[in-house]
């Protein structure tokens, strides 16, 4: 799922979850920023006020596997039930670090997060969550589970669904993944499921002493506006833009700025170009690392970006300690082996 989904689906259902805005705009912007925050930043790093974050997401291939076991299982492919319906293969092959839609383990994680109460957690789980049905039948890591045959694929890293591109992620495309047993994939139907129970997780939360029968109305309205949005097949995701207009008329206030949270606590002193929309980091290389500081030394620790930050640690550890007690176990000793070092 992309910012579509992760953003302005999410604020949606957060709304019609109960949230208030403000508190939507939260989950929401967390939801998405778990796929923008993919640098590591130094702040004032020869002071008292030093902090570093921990990146979320990466396009670099060459991290160490370490690294992407470390990232993928806990935030975008959660690891799910190998022997799930919706998983059968051509080849009858299974794997425990396989993706599946609301999956005991996808379920545990996004549960820990409602308890913790906070909403920046809650957001980094739903992403999570609502990816186990976009990502379903891949595996977050190098792995020819997640191999098809063809030129692209060839020369693509068997990682996540890089074979396919970016197709999972569109809302509204419909695409053909040969290694199942039920081949057609309609992803529409797929992000519908995961509105609906997403909401069911929000709002059971936020209200419970909803009834069943008015969290059904709830739902079916919810679904009911998602579904005209997203009635038109859009194979290349080029309407995108027009969908996101529908869903500030359905109640988005805001429209998503990866920066906004970065810019509202941190001064940039930039050397050569920002680090923040270079491509340096993709090689982990900057000749002219740009000086970092705190906008405000008082108040950094209650602004959105150093919350958001700082809830990406609580829930990465919550979220390994889960998947370290259920899944990593399973796994060859080559995997076993790189589980075990965190």
């Amino acid at each position: 799922m992309d910012v579509e989904f992760h953003y302005y689906q999410t604020y949606l259902i957060a709304i019609k979850a109960g949230f208030e805005p403000k508190e939507a705009k939260i989950i929401a912007y967390s939801a998405q920023y778990l796929d923008d925050n993919d640098i590591s930043f130094k702040i004032e790093k020869d002071s008292q006020y030093f902090y570093e974050n921990y990146i979320s997401q990466t396009s670099n291939i060459f991290k160490s596997k370490e690294t992407w076991l470390k990232l993928n299982p806990v935030f975008h492919f959660i690891p799910g039930d190998p022997l799930c319906i919706s998983a059968s293969r051509r080849d009858g092959r299974m794997h425990h670090l396989n993706c599946t839609p609301d999956s005991p383990n996808a379920n545990e994680i996004m549960d820990s997060a409602l308890e913790s109460e906070n909403l920046y957690r809650i957001g980094i789980a739903a992403h999570g969550y609502a990816d186990t049905w976009a990502h379903q039948n891949f595996i977050g890591f190098f792995e020819d589970f997640n191999s098809v045959n063809g030129f692209i694929p060839s020369v693509m890293p068997n990682l996540g669904h890089a074979d396919f591109l970016n197709r999972p992620d569109y809302a509204c495309a419909t695409w053909v993944d040969e290694r199942l047993l039920e081949p057609k994939i309609d992803n529409s139907q797929r992000f519908l499921q995961a509105a609906s129970h997403l909401f069911y997780k929000l709002a059971q939360y936020k209200n419970p002493q909803y009834s069943a029968s008015l969290l059904k109305e709830k739902e079916l309205k919810l679904i009911g506006d998602l579904s005209v949005v997203m009635s038109k097949n859009d194979e290349d995701n080029r309407d995108q833009d027009k969908r996101i207009e529908a869903y500030m008329v359905l109640g988005v206030k805001e429209t998503y700025d990866k920066y906004v949270w970065f810019e509202e606590a941190i001064s940039e002193d930039v050397r050569f170009f920002k680090d923040r929309n270079s491509v340096n980091h993709f090689l982990d290389f900057n000749i002219f690392p740009d000086v970092l500081s705190w906008k405000n030394r008082q108040t950094y620790k209650t602004s959105h970006w150093y919350l958001f930050q700082e809830a990406i640690k609580a829930q990465q550890k919550s979220a390994w300690e889960i998947l370290e007690r259920n899944t990593f176990h399973k796994l060859d000793m080559e995997l076993l082996k790189l589980a075990q070092i965190f």
